[in-house]
């Protein structure tokens, strides 16, 4: 299976410090091609640090436009969120954003409406889903069985 080539939207301290030492793990089934930050310098600086030296952008347009990404990882500030997810989506792109997913109940459920019209795949870092006590919560509140 080829690597899913992925642009990068936000070169903040999230994607430094989490997002690229775990992609830097898993090198076979991820490629960064392009990073892209309002702040062109941070976006210079990420993809330095990276294999493959990906393209460094200042604009989300211009890496929304690009035919070597397949998937986004959108880790901007929340009131930033909504607009470039339904637009990550609209490129057809699939989409991994940084919660929250918007600044409010309206913005999510614009993305949602978008993103049931496409073919993508939509998901919401949410570190917490993963971990397993939550995942036995969800599960007991599924039975409708509390151990409280």
């Amino acid at each position: 299976m080829a690597a899913t080539r992925l642009g990068i939207i936000g070169a903040g301290i999230i994607v430094r410090d989490t997002h690229l030492p775990i992609l830097q793990r898993i090198p076979n089934r991820f490629r960064v091609t392009a990073i892209a930050d309002s702040r062109l310098e941070n976006a210079k600086q990420l993809a330095e640090r990276l294999a493959g030296k990906p393209a460094a952008l200042q604009s989300a347009d211009a890496l929304l436009a690009r035919d070597d990404v397949d998937a986004v990882l959108l880790a901007v500030p929340p009131f930033l969120a909504a607009d470039l997810a339904i637009r990550a989506l609209k490129a057809g792109k699939h989409l991994l954003c940084e919660k929250p997913m918007a600044d409010t109940v309206e913005q999510a459920r614009r993305v949602y409406n978008v993103w049931r019209k496409t073919d993508r795949v939509y998901m919401v870092g949410e570190q917490f889903y993963f971990i397993d006590v939550f995942v036995r919560l969800r599960e007991m509140a599924r039975k409708n069985v509390w151990p409280f």
